[in-house]
């Protein structure tokens, strides 16, 4: 009875957020023709947003997304079979980059950003997205991220959740605590070719208290759902495992109000 009330109480909450969202005038502001799979606002500062795309690599804005630049492609990794100019494929499919489906920013510093890839790892800049070096230390060549917390305290101190890609078992939620030069894997997080971690948060203001949304890859009645750690990410305990849970926010005035997407099964989607 009380994981059903707050399945009904995520659902409340959004569909009235949903009617004021609904309410309010929306701009499209760009890049035009770019698939937009991920994006991120750098914390010290709100005008610069970059916005990973799904084969076109990255988009950087520094007045707050009136204006878009394309970052460096050099040394991403490429399709082995070129997508450009296909006649038979949607004008976003064009392109030859990997997605890229998860932005971590420093938040000390704005130029200064890891990107995720869809099936071959890490890849991080120093200059804003002028060049790119692979961040794969200690990682899988193949892993597959879909979302990066970076602490807001200590920024050499990253998490990574990763999603079992086309097969591999490299699902699961990774660690490093210097800067990515080692990770590890959470091994009381559900892992390898069975899971995904689909989001990493923490309450506002609070490192220590994480959560992480974790769904069943290839099985698709083999459910999972939340799970929150209060010592900054040594041990881990179920919040709910009876349904895939793929996005979370936390109110930041009351850390006890959440808004959740949720996926039941049969295509029944619930926010």
């Amino acid at each position: 009875m009380k994981l059903y009330a707050k399945v009904v109480l995520f659902f409340c909450i959004s569909s009235s957020l949903f009617f004021v969202c609904i309410a309010q005038d929306w701009t499209r502001t760009g890049p035009c023709s770019a698939h937009v799979i991920s994006l991120s606002i750098a914390p010290s500062d709100s005008n610069v947003v970059y916005i990973g795309t799904f084969c076109d690599g990255v988009y950087k804005s520094i007045d707050g997304t009136e204006n878009w630049t394309k970052c460096s492609t050099e040394n991403f990794p490429q399709w082995e079979d070129s997508l450009n100019n296909s006649p038979t494929l949607p004008c976003w499919w064009y392109g030859d980059i990997y997605p890229v489906q998860a932005i971590g920013i420093d938040p000390t510093n704005s130029e200064h950003l890891w990107v995720g890839t869809g099936g071959r790892g890490l890849y991080e800049s120093k200059n804003g997205g002028i060049s790119w070096l692979g961040a794969n230390n200690t990682l899988p060549d193949s892993i597959s991220i879909g979302s990066i917390h970076i602490d807001e305290n200590i920024p050499t101190k990253m998490f990574l959740g990763a999603c079992a890609y086309l097969g591999n078992e490299y699902g699961g939620l990774y660690q490093t605590i210097d800067g990515g030069n080692k990770w590890n894997l959470v091994e009381s997080v559900p892992n390898g070719s069975s899971y995904g971690i689909t989001c990493i948060t923490n309450t506002q203001g609070n490192e220590d208290h994480l959560y992480v949304g974790i769904n069943s890859v290839g099985e698709p009645d083999f459910s999972w759902g939340l799970m929150e750690s209060i010592d900054g990410g040594i041990e881990w305990q179920i919040i709910n495992n009876e349904f895939p849970i793929y996005d979370l926010s936390i109110n930041p005035y009351n850390n006890q109000n959440m808004w959740a997407t949720i996926y039941t099964g049969w295509l029944d989607w619930l926010s």
